[in-house]
């Protein structure tokens, strides 16, 4: 019963961070202090609602970051895009044959961080378009910062 209560007040507080106009004006800019803040703190639920503290969440945590390593290593060259690195965590999730519920859970954390990440890279409001070198690099130091904090929160669980 906690452990639920648990994963529903993470997943609430997911909601409110990832909500927020004035936390989505510090999350846009990543880099900055406030941006790998809120980027740590959003993540760090968000991996506990999905491993959570029961006897497997060892397990569940070096799962999550066997994939987070995939996706960081998918993070690479010159014409990465948000949707594809989304399509490695994906696969990688499917290799791991997932009861209904840990799938859930990690869509949930997918979609989250893709969420995040897409608020980060949306162009700013000047209305400059970035060029595709520019959007490949930006996306590189989004999903970079975002997998990094998933890969740190895990740690907690010993992994």
């Amino acid at each position: 019963m906690k452990i639920r209560f648990l994963a529903v007040a993470a997943a609430a507080a997911i909601a409110v961070l990832s909500g927020c106009t004035a936390l989505k004006t510090a999350y846009s800019k990543i880099t900055s202090p406030n941006g790998q803040v809120i980027s740590q703190i959003t993540v760090d639920l968000a991996v506990g609602a999905v491993i959570g503290n029961g006897s497997d969440a060892k397990t569940k945590a070096a799962n999550v970051k066997a994939v987070a390593q995939k996706v960081l290593a998918a993070d690479q060259g010159t014409t990465v895009a948000l949707s594809a690195i989304v399509a490695v965590a994906n696969d990688e999730i499917a290799k791991l044959k997932l009861s209904p519920a840990e799938q859930a859970g990690a869509a949930l954390l997918v979609n989250t961080l893709s969420a995040l990440a897409a608020n980060a890279l949306a162009p700013a409001a000047t209305g400059t378009a970035a060029t595709a070198s520019t959007a490949a690099a930006n996306t590189q130091v989004v999903v970079a910062q975002l997998v990094n904090d998933v890969i740190t929160a895990c740690g907690g669980y010993g992994v």
